[in-house]
């Protein structure tokens, strides 16, 4: 199992995840075999002057130490792998992710195995979720100031005739140039939401941006080839998905803070999402295979001290 390899870095916070697929699978979107571990979450938090950070507001730190990021993910899964023990486990007892939709953040969904409807996906299981909380002394706002999503590309043999994202036809045993990163989705829920995906690129591993409309070409029309059916058809299948940018541009506000009375902290948090999106045009099995890494960093705006 490969380490997280990319660090949570950058001016006042990033977060960087690497997931690694566990072996070969046979078809595209939510089979059972597409899925992919988190093995070790290798992470800094770091906080600016003046704020600080937190998974469970007891133990506060200027920079979050890896290992308290690992233990959060690993009991973040324990408690919802003994609730709905329906996930699965790797050897270290790390999470499996599959592929996942979701319309807003609140609920997330994945084709069931006999490919008859759909099922609630679970946090921690199928998806990231991580609550960060944030104080901070003279900073009222926090935005997400970068943000990176990048991974190996690498040649994947089609095992079917189809069409691809850009319309274009694949025929069986051509190569395809695909990346992780280009069915990645990071989502932030504070006092707003934030859905970030990569820009459309027009160089291998080409990219199609899929924003909340289902396309019916790529995954789905391979989808289709591979199991003489369209996901977007099945019973109970989403009209479309939560929107999403690719950009944050000079910065994204996600979340308010407020005085904590007694103190001279003003405070929040927010909830981070890492996710494929099983919708997308580029979510074919092979990604799985492939690395992920995502990096982010936020900033605080300073409270506005009006002198009468």
């Amino acid at each position: 199992m490969k380490k997280l390899s990319k660090k949570f870095m950058l001016s006042i916070v990033a977060i960087a995840l690497v997931v690694i697929a566990l072996g070969t699978s046979t078809f595209a979107w939510f089979t059972l075999s597409n899925k992919a571990s988190v093995g070790q979450f290798n992470a800094e938090v770091t906080a600016g002057e003046g704020m600080e950070l937190s998974l469970d507001q007891i133990n506060w730190y200027s920079s979050i130490p890896e290992e308290v990021i690992q233990t959060q993910i690993k009991t973040n899964f324990e408690t919802e792998f003994e609730a709905e023990p329906v996930g699965v486990v790797n050897t270290n007892g790390a999470p499996i992710l599959t592929a996942v939709t979701t319309t807003d953040l609140n609920a997330f969904n994945k084709l069931k195995a006999d490919q008859t409807g759909w099922e609630t996906a679970i946090a921690n299981v199928d998806y990231i979720k991580i609550k960060i909380y944030v104080r901070a002394v003279n900073l009222n706002t926090v935005s997400i100031d970068s943000l990176l999503v990048t991974g190996t590309a690498d040649d994947w043999k089609a095992d079917a005739n189809f069409t691809d994202g850009s319309g274009q036809s694949v025929i069986s045993g051509e190569f395809v140039n695909v990346s992780a990163a280009n069915a990645a989705r990071v989502g932030i829920k504070g006092t707003s939401i934030f859905v970030f995906e990569n820009e459309a690129t027009s160089d291998a591993p080409i990219n199609h941006v899929l924003g909340n409309t289902i396309p019916t070409n790529g995954q789905a029309d391979y989808f289709l080839k591979k199991n003489l059916v369209n996901p977007n058809d099945i019973e109970g299948a989403p009209e479309s998905v939560i929107d999403s940018d690719t950009t944050v541009g000079t910065g994204v506000e996600v979340l308010t803070l407020n005085p904590l009375t007694g103190t001279s902290y003003n405070t929040g948090n927010f909830d981070l999402f890492v996710w494929f999106e099983g919708f997308d045009a580029d979510t074919y099995d092979s990604i799985l295979k492939m690395p992920l890494n995502i990096k982010m960093s936020f900033k605080g705006t300073p409270v506005v001290v009006v002198t009468p």
